[in-house]
């Protein structure tokens, strides 16, 4: 599925694939220094900007050049005439930084506090995009790996745990050991093409995700190799899952290239974060609705209703009013689609689910059968008996067996369900 659109911006429909890939785990934000700022005399400044107006005074240079520029190969005489290098006076400066200088919007914390969102990417050399996921997740809960040219030794090794993931290094005093300049972007760049150095786990896996590209801005040159080098892998062919580019400084080739690639652009990061973080929650507060996948015979409707109910009370979202949909082929696609949807399946058994003939609920239970196959775990299926049905009838083996069938006759229904919630939530974990 494609949320990307040819437009500056996502409408509604682009927006609900996007928030819709990032709830299976299929999108990975690449966050730049765009985003974080620095304090100085209680003024907040961009970082870069602070770090390049901090080398200029180790200079002795009043104009105004950025970090690029200053860590290039012309100023190479200028650092040699002070003993030193930019890099390891780079690495002074954020020494002699105080931790109260570090400036994120809780924006960006809302951002990276998205369930999804175990592992990020960045493109700084510092400490933010780590500080604020330990915010998030806990001390000593995040790992924080860095990309180092010309070895294989940082790869990452469980998607699945927070991670905090500095593509083109973190600062070291070792000059050309992180990107300053442009040599040194383009020194990486050819490192995570190179099939001997690139990180293998990783580089495969961003080819197979969506890309969410946050506050890097890179020129139109740059950012064409950046984006290649992020969606090489040693896969056969690199994918074009890009994705979405929210940055402020565009240029209109760039936003055409992009475009062709099917890439949805945002021209204000800071803005972009702040929609995302609101529609992500009320996605997910949607998305609460599809918790479990009530299936009953028509019979059985009053009794299945209790049920539903007991789950409502106790938090549990529950898709349960077949009532509501419009009859055809709509409504068979809805039901469907909710059944893929939901994190557990509740048939309920009684003797009506015997009686013989064409019933929808049949349909309801080869489709969750089949749902088991697409995710390959047994978890997924919770029958509920509710009388004195026959559970070694071949309508139900064929089914449900060798599932455990909870006897709602005869031990206490809120306190059955109550387990069911318990091991379905252990389960999502």
């Amino acid at each position: 599925m494609e949320f990307v659109q040819k437009t500056t911006k996502l409408n509604d429909r682009g927006w609900m694939l996007l928030l819709s890939e990032i709830s299976k785990g299929n999108v990975i934000p690449i966050i730049g220094d765009e985003l974080f700022n620095v304090t100085e005399n209680g003024k907040p400044m961009p970082f870069k900007a602070y770090i390049a107006k901090q080398l200029g005074q180790r200079l002795g240079i009043q104009d105004q050049l950025d970090v690029t520029q200053l860590s290039s190969k012309f100023f190479e005489p200028y650092w040699d005439n002070i003993d030193s290098d930019p890099y390891y006076e780079t690495c002074q400066i954020l020494k002699e930084m105080e931790s109260s200088q570090f400036v994120f919007s809780n924006q960006l914390k809302e951002l990276l506090s998205i369930d999804q969102f175990k592992l990020v990417l960045t493109t700084s050399f510092g400490q933010f995009v780590f500080k604020v996921m330990e915010s998030v997740w806990g001390k000593g809960k995040v790992k924080n790996l860095s990309y180092e040219k010309h070895t294989t030794k940082d790869d990452i090794e469980d998607e699945h745990q927070p991670t905090c993931y500095q593509i083109f290094g973190k600062a070291n005093v070792c000059p050309n050991s992180f990107v300053l300049s442009d040599d040194d972007m383009l020194d990486f760049v050819s490192d995570w093409m190179s099939e001997s150095y690139r990180p293998k786990r990783l580089s495969n896996l961003l080819r197979d995700k969506y890309l969410l590209v946050i506050g890097c801005n890179y020129p139109n040159w740059l950012f064409r190799f950046f984006l290649h080098s992020m969606k090489t892998s040693s896969h056969a062919a690199s994918s074009s899952r890009i994705g979405l580019i929210a940055d402020s400084k565009l240029d209109e080739q760039l936003v055409g290239f992009l475009s062709r690639m099917r890439t949805s652009i945002h021209d204000d990061a800071e803005n972009f974060i702040s929609e995302l973080v609101t529609r992500y929650k009320d996605f997910k507060s949607e998305d609460l609705k599809k918790e479990i996948f009530i299936s009953y015979a028509s019979e059985d409707f009053e009794t299945a209703n209790e049920i539903a109910e007991t789950f409502k009370r106790l938090g549990v979202g529950v898709w349960f009013d077949k009532a509501s949909l419009e009859p055809g082929d709509e409504y068979v696609k809805a039901i469907k689609k909710n059944i893929e949807d939901c994190k557990a399946f509740i048939p309920i058994l009684s003797k009506n689910v015997l009686n013989p003939g064409r019933r929808f609920y049949k349909r309801e239970w080869t489709w969750a059968s089949e749902e088991i196959e697409w995710r390959g775990s047994d978890s997924f299926i919770y029958p509920i008996a509710i009388d004195d049905v026959d559970l070694g009838n071949d309508i139900i083996t064929n089914f449900f067996k060798n599932k455990h069938v909870l006897d709602f006759r005869k031990e206490d229904r809120e306190e059955n369900i109550k387990k069911t919630i318990r091991n379905l939530r252990s389960q999502s974990r």
